[in-house]
């Protein structure tokens, strides 16, 4: 019987402590901040041609964002954004979407994104934040990205350069 009681009270241990870490980074948020930082990604969706030329994608971006600072507001944090793209004849291109960005503890913020370039390019853009859960409900702000693909892969990656947040 002992060994069953050793594991029990490790596991009860264990669980003691990350509740207590989760306490921890759920009131260390600040009420606002600044920040930068990168979202790498990988994109799996679907394009049909919709003239000669014109392409027009549907699908969505996952992977992760790095804080700039090595830490911080929502350094680490899982992104996954569903979105389309628009890729004229000219070459031109609209995309836009939404994101759910969920960091470690399992918070959630939303973000909607816009960004326009040329295809093959860099699409510059902006996105705002639209709500959240736990410690990000109520989150505001907005924000600038520069996206880039990488050429013949389904892989790029995205500059968050001027990024903000506040919350209530």
């Amino acid at each position: 019987m002992e060994p069953v009681r050793n594991r029990t009270v490790a596991l009860a241990s264990t669980v003691a402590l990350c509740l207590a870490s989760f306490c921890t980074q759920a009131a260390d948020i600040d009420k606002k901040g600044h920040f930068t930082g990168t979202h790498t990604w990988y994109a799996v969706g679907k394009a049909a041609e919709i003239e000669k030329n014109h392409w027009f994608w549907t699908g969505e971006f996952s992977g992760v964002f790095v804080n700039d600072a090595g830490s911080g507001f929502m350094h680490l944090a899982s992104v996954a954004c569903p979105g389309m793209n628009d890729i004229a004849a000219d070459g031109t291109n609209f995309a836009h979407g939404y994101c759910t960005v969920t960091d470690g503890s399992g918070d959630a913020a939303y973000l909607a994104w816009k960004c326009k370039g040329r295809a093959g390019d860099q699409c510059v853009g902006d996105f705002h934040w639209t709500g959240g859960t736990g410690k990000y409900t109520g989150i505001k702000g907005n924000n600038k990205f520069i996206g880039h693909g990488i050429a013949s892969t389904n892989s790029g990656y995205s500059f968050w350069t001027d990024a903000n947040w506040e919350l209530p």
